[in-house]
């Protein structure tokens, strides 16, 4: 049995665990540093504006993971020694895989506009910017 693991719990990390799932029955372990859970990410600006709470973003119940064999790690990957097929994580611990699909998203583009990095200029990617949006917003 092989040991599968994500880096990433977006939509295309977690699609990638939900079909290998589907078509066999190896080890599969989903690491992200963002949240411990995937969430709907069209929703952030629902929970900046106060219509939802993070929880109700959550597309899957906590026991769905269990129940699916999906190993959920909330760790940051530090580094990857392709060689011989190990992660370190920030916390100390390595982990050994077999297959690493890397599912870690993307930004926006920039363009060089005046202003585009000023201080509170920011995209929605992800629920630590939904809580830097309300940091910026707080007094407005």
């Amino acid at each position: 049995m092989r040991h599968i693991i994500i880096i990433g719990n977006g939509i295309s990390g977690i699609t990638a665990a939900r079909n290998i799932r589907k078509k066999s029955s190896d080890n599969i372990t989903v690491i992200s540093s963002e949240t411990e859970h995937f969430f709907s990410r069209t929703a952030l600006m629902y929970i900046y504006m106060g219509h939802m709470k993070y929880e109700h973003t959550k597309p899957y119940e906590d026991w769905f993971w269990k129940k699916n064999r999906i190993e959920l790690v909330f760790n940051h990957v530090e580094s990857v020694d392709a060689q011989s097929k190990k992660l370190l994580l920030k916390h100390g611990k390595t982990l050994t895989y077999d297959i690493l699909i890397i599912a870690t998203g993307s930004k926006s583009n920039k363009f060089g506009w005046p202003g585009q990095d000023l201080k509170g200029v920011m995209g929605m990617y992800g629920k630590p910017d939904v809580d830097l949006l309300e940091t910026y917003s707080a007094n407005l």
